[in-house]
């Protein structure tokens, strides 16, 4: 005569088999219980939210978390950010709840250290380093051109125009070092060889 969530609680369907087949409410977790799977066939949506905005849903090759036009997706793991699908913008992930990686209108950008092993953990390896606040990363990068080839350390032009070569380490070969760009000392099989002057000073 007075119903409740209490009175509720453990109410729902049995289907009698060799085994009970339930779907219960429970009223501790607030929710709808059932004790076996629940299976769509190929383009059967799960649908959710009041405006029938986000759908889960497998065709019969592949599998989609659609949001629709509406809002972002979060995935989280013990309440913690993980993944998180900006609409219109980029994807950021995280580990344990630190942001670590977004993607952006040019590309990408990693917070600390984001390093890049060559292919089946080959000895090419790219490391880019950047402890700003926003989605930009430090304008230095280190560039590996190939495994056992080249690497050159580049930082961007202090106009912004284009990156310019600090120093190339050529393998079973040269290092050369630069000056806004312009070669000004290179290694050599005999010894030293310098594109100036050499001093003890600045002057």
């Amino acid at each position: 005569s007075t119903p409740s969530d209490t009175t509720a609680d453990g109410g729902g369907l049995t289907l009698k088999g060799a085994t009970d087949k339930t779907f219960n409410w429970v009223d501790s977790t607030d929710a709808w219980t059932s004790s076996e799977h629940i299976h769509l066939g190929d383009n059967k949506q799960l649908i959710l939210g009041t405006g029938s905005d986000f759908k889960i849903y497998h065709d019969a090759s592949n599998t989609y978390l659609d949001n629709g036009t509406t809002g972002d997706i979060y995935l989280k793991l013990n309440s913690k950010n993980s993944a998180h699908f900006k609409k219109n913008a980029g994807v950021e992930l995280y580990h344990n709840n630190v942001k670590r990686l977004v993607t952006n209108d040019w590309g990408a950008a990693a917070y600390n250290l984001f390093q890049i092993y060559g292919a089946e953990g080959g000895d090419a390896q790219l490391y880019f380093y950047s402890d700003e606040a926003d989605d930009e990363i430090d304008k230095w990068r280190m560039v590996a051109v190939a495994a056992n080839n080249t690497f050159r350390f580049t930082g961007n032009a202090t106009d912004g125009s284009a990156w310019e070569d600090y120093i190339v380490l050529n393998n079973n070969n040269s290092v050369e070092l630069y000056y806004d760009n312009t070669k000004r000392a290179e290694t050599t099989n005999s010894g030293l060889l310098v594109n100036g002057t050499v001093s003890d000073s600045k002057g």
